[in-house]
């Protein structure tokens, strides 16, 4: 129980064939299948929060029952649906978010913003410095963020150029972190284009940081081509999330 007080995983299975039931009745559609590691993280800090989710399918015939088993969630809905994320934790504003289930990312990371309302009590007692360190990341961990790319291109999807913009402004207020930029891309087409598009795929994200004041110093990049795959490039969406670059945030030693 204990590690899903950091992260929440959960496993959608795409398939005519899964644990969990849909409304008998209607139509059968098209699926694939894939993997799916949920975070929640504090929207200041990047720190993971213990939180609940609730799942809602924007079709009511398609009811969503996630099941528990193998210590993951799983559920199943169709691509063409939109999956409505309700996510809630104690000191934290509700967050919720709608996704096309096609755009679904490998690593998806929801940022709940704190109650401003709410104090930190220490036995019994208000405890000042307490509050004031949840301010502040967990600098002896990495943190992570993963940005996701189009096929063959250098161009971010649109909700990974929302999530870089979280990490310029991360970053800008944590000027003790350094930064680790690893590009890596799916298997199709020759090997060495792919390790030179990983390369690329990295230096856009380099190039974006430093436009907006980080220093170049704090930044090292790294290029992987389809060498260390997030996903089997097995079918189109699963080699989706590996056209990739893996964002590491750490304190310098």
């Amino acid at each position: 129980m204990k590690t899903f007080m950091y992260i929440i995983v959960f496993t959608i299975l795409y398939s005519t064939i899964a644990q969990c039931q849909v409304e008998p009745g209607r139509n059968q559609q098209n699926f694939s299948i894939s993997q799916v590691t949920m975070r929640v993280l504090d929207k200041e800090t990047f720190k993971p929060v213990n939180a609940k989710i609730f799942i809602v399918s924007q079709k009511q015939e398609n009811t969503v029952v996630p099941i528990f088993e193998d210590k993951i969630y799983k559920f199943k809905i169709p691509v063409t649906d939109t999956t409505t994320f309700s996510i809630y934790a104690k000191g934290y504003e509700t967050l919720t978010e709608s996704i096309l289930a096609s755009e679904i990312n490998g690593i998806e990371a929801f940022y709940l913003t704190p109650k401003t309302n709410d104090t930190t009590e220490l036995d019994g007692k208000l405890n000042i410095n307490n509050v004031s360190e949840m301010s502040h990341p967990i600098l002896r961990d990495d943190i992570t963020s993963v940005l996701y790319f189009k096929q063959s291109s250098t161009n971010l999807s649109p909700r990974s150029k929302q999530e870089l913009e979280r990490v310029l402004d991360f970053t800008s207020r944590n000027e003790i972190l350094r930064i680790e930029l690893a590009g890596h891309t799916d298997n199709l087409g020759d090997a060495e284009r792919n390790m030179e598009l990983s390369v690329d795929r990295a230096s856009v994200v380099r190039q974006y940081l430093m436009a907006n004041n980080i220093s170049p110093a704090r930044i090292r990049n790294k290029a992987y081509g389809s060498t260390r795959p997030a996903a089997p490039n097995d079918s189109e969406r699963n080699r989706r999330f590996n056209r990739r670059v893996v964002i590491r945030m750490a304190a310098d030693n």
